[in-house]
């Protein structure tokens, strides 16, 4: 039932927004299988919600990510944040913490696919 959630969630954001693409994070190794499990069946599912709406879908790795925003693979998530702040000229890093990795996914994928990154 909360697969089917993600998917029609993901569907109905796909509608309103109307995305030409989406950027999703790659699986991470994590040491609870059960919960890298749990995140690999619902990342599956927001991407099979975007695929149903003829949207693409690109994936990166946190270190891609990280390297794009930062210049450093191993950045912590304050570095990221901070990044994301500057590079949009925010008077504060994005609250919660997802809203920057969000932002950090979409910047790695305008910098990796060289799309002409302008702020506002």
């Amino acid at each position: 039932d909360r697969l089917l959630a993600i998917c029609r969630r993901v569907g109905e954001i796909m509608g309103k927004h109307a995305p030409d693409e989406v950027v999703i994070e790659d699986v991470f190794l994590a040491r609870d299988t059960k919960a890298a499990l749990a995140l690999g069946q619902a990342r599956g599912a927001a991407m099979l919600g975007a695929a149903l709406n003829n949207v693409r879908v690109h994936s990166y790795t946190a270190l891609q990510v990280k390297q794009s925003v930062t210049g450093n693979g191993h950045a912590s998530k304050d570095q990221v944040a901070f990044m994301v702040q500057q590079l949009f000229r925010l008077k504060t890093a994005p609250e919660p913490a997802d809203c920057a990795d969000a932002a950090a996914i979409a910047l790695c994928h305008m910098h990796r696919s060289r799309q002409p990154v302008t702020v506002g």
